[in-house]
């Protein structure tokens, strides 16, 4: 009996925090540059059943259940749509921009989503400067970002645009190891590997595309469909609790 309740038990749990995975990449659906994240179950070491009815030489085992093993974040390119502001930029390909957390250091972010602050630099909804800085001039007018990150802009009295900065992007030998912390900010570890930065539409790169924006890539109906399925697992194993507490009751019965 109590290798059922242990199954149930770690079997709704593992339904609970499907369920909150779920229900993030749900609340971020919107948010420009977002990943949706997938749920890795494993289930747990199996224990030999004591006397064993099944004959000489015939071992029974007993699952404990499952449990979350792990999250992956799940890095599709999402659907470029555009936009009328120019300091919009989409990444089509591998990379990430490099920003400066408001903490001061380091993250990357597939957001795209930059404004001009009062200084003149590009920087996120959030504040985080882009990483190297691109400070635009204050009579600058008709800016334009082309595809290998040139930032060109046209100054007073000139009809020629100059190129007053470069957006670089950084990739990973493996992005899956990096770790999200909020802001649509991550964050390079080990698993990750250090960053190695290039221009856009180089050798290993993605193209940036001006006057558009990445969005995110969760799917509603599969992420719908997976709730149902965890909702299910989890009233599914809930269910073991009252057939565990029925045998009780019919063992109580018997013993009067």
């Amino acid at each position: 009996m109590f290798g059922v309740l242990r199954a149930a038990v770690s079997g709704m749990m593992a339904s609970k925090l499907r369920l909150d995975i779920i229900g993030n990449n749900l609340a971020n659906i919107n948010n420009p540059g977002f990943k949706n994240r997938r749920v890795e179950l494993q289930d747990l070491p199996y224990e030999a059943m004591p006397n064993s009815q099944a004959g000489s030489g015939v071992e029974l085992r007993l699952g404990a259940g499952s449990e979350l093993m792990a999250t992956q974040l799940m890095f599709l390119q999402g659907s470029v749509a555009p936009s009328s502001i120019p300091t919009d930029l989409a990444i089509y390909g591998d990379g990430f921009f490099t920003v400066q957390a408001l903490d001061g250091s380091i993250a990357y972010t597939r957001n795209g989503n930059f404004r001009v602050d009062s200084v003149g630099q590009l920087v996120s909804p959030t504040g985080q400067k882009l990483v190297p800085p691109i400070t635009l001039p204050a009579d600058f007018r008709d800016l334009a970002v082309r595809e290998d990150g040139a930032v060109e802009v046209k100054l007073a009295g000139q009809d020629v645009p100059t190129v007053v900065g470069q957006v670089q992007l950084a990739r990973f030998v493996n992005p899956a190891g990096l770790i999200a912390t909020g802001d649509g900010l991550l964050r390079a570890t080990d698993a990750s590997g250090p960053a190695e930065t290039g221009s856009p539409g180089s050798i290993g790169f993605g193209r940036v595309q001006a006057g558009a924006i990445e969005e995110s890539t969760v799917d509603l109906a599969e992420e719908m469909t997976q709730m149902l399925l965890a909702q299910r697992a989890y009233e599914l194993n809930s269910r073991a609790f009252q057939t565990l507490d029925q045998m009780v009751g019919k063992l109580t019965e018997f013993r009067r």
